[in-house]
């Protein structure tokens, strides 16, 4: 699978993003033949695509649906306070669900249901995919579990959690799913703070069908969010807002766009009115309308615009994503905490770390 760009990547794109005006979509080139009023249909239509194939892949009941009685608690920072930094350095590893005979009620943790079998670069974690949804407990385990077989793989290749104190902390992870030994999906997280240098989050989704889903935000003297709907490199779906600091003012420059397939609506304090591009060229026979502001400006605040063509051909944006802004929504919150693979390594990495500092 390929990887994620992280925040570097984000700032450089958006930077090359706001900064031109020639920026295509990525539009596969046969359908260079469609004219500019076809193109929120056909928007509509792939969007629409992507979340049915999205809606039944391993990657989306794993990271996006929240059922009762999962993980929640398995990865508490015991020290959150503290000064620590854990690599793969300290936990690398192969660690089997295998729950002890004589302790299957209740461990005192969750990762005491693991045990290592092997050594690797990476933190490899292997367990019934079951053991994921629906728990009685959430640290409770029993031999019954481990009749479906180890079937679900977390391969972590890539990990940093460290904190110097309360304001700087840094947080990087990248992770490979497997069920049933095959590529069932791919995340990333980049995360930081600091006291002086703002905070920002990225997540990245695959879902290992040609689709992925991405979030950013950042904070600071600039300030930025996206949300992004792919598959493979065309964009499907994107929105992204920039706040930029001129001076030591709080005057802001700003920028919001919305990008529906070919389709690219732009506002900002340094654009006269409202722009269209389609593929790469600014359209004057187009006429937008911000017929609802919404809040958080964003179509995900209920934010509502409408398209009017030469021809009189109208489209509002509530009907062209109507059916699927509650979806889509529902993905993008869910990646600013994957609770369940997070919340499992995580608690793996602090169990490992902490007994690697006991045997010191």
């Amino acid at each position: 699978m390929r990887r994620f760009r992280g925040f570097l990547g984000f700032m450089i794109i958006s930077a090359m993003v706001f900064g031109s005006c020639t920026k295509r979509s990525g539009t596969p080139d046969d359908e260079t033949n469609s004219e500019p009023k076809e193109e929120p249909t056909i928007a509509s239509v792939k969007i629409g695509e992507a979340l049915d194939a999205i809606k039944i892949s391993p990657a989306y009941h794993v990271l996006v649906t929240e059922e009762t009685g999962t993980l929640k608690s398995a990865g508490d920072n015991p020290f959150e306070y503290r000064s620590y930094s854990i690599g793969l350095d300290v936990i690398g590893g192969i660690y089997d669900f295998q729950p002890d005979a004589y302790r299957y009620h209740i461990p005192a943790s969750f990762f005491l249901n693991f045990s290592k079998t092997g050594e690797s670069e990476n933190l490899v974690i292997r367990m019934p995919y079951n053991k994921l949804f629906f728990w009685k407990n959430p640290h409770g385990s029993s031999l019954s579990d481990t009749i479906p077989g180890n079937n679900f793989v977390i391969t972590t290749d890539d990990y940093l959690n460290a904190r110097e104190d309360w304001y700087n902390h840094e947080y990087l992870l990248h992770s490979e799913l497997g069920l049933d030994n095959e590529a069932a999906g791919e995340l990333q997280i980049h995360e930081y703070s600091g006291s002086t240098g703002g905070s920002g989050y990225s997540a990245m989704l695959d879902f290992g069908n040609t689709y992925s889903a991405s979030i950013s935000r950042l904070m600071g003297d600039t300030c930025t969010r996206e949300y992004l709907l792919m598959k493979d490199e065309e964009d499907l779906f994107r929105e992204r807002v920039m706040f930029i600091r001129e001076d030591d003012s709080f005057d802001f420059e700003f920028v919001y766009i919305l990008t529906l397939g070919n389709i690219e609506i732009r506002r900002g304090s340094d654009i006269q009115g409202i722009e269209v591009w389609y593929r790469g060229e600014l359209q004057n026979d187009i006429q937008i309308d911000f017929v609802k502001e919404g809040s958080g400006n964003s179509v995900f605040g209920k934010r509502d615009i409408q398209l009017t063509f030469e021809d009189g051909t109208v489209f509002l944006l509530s009907e062209i994503l109507g059916p699927y802004i509650g979806e889509m929504n529902r993905i993008f919150l869910s990646m600013m905490k994957f609770q369940r693979i997070k919340t499992l390594v995580d608690g793996a990495a602090f169990y490992i770390y902490e007994n690697s500092r006991a045997q010191d």
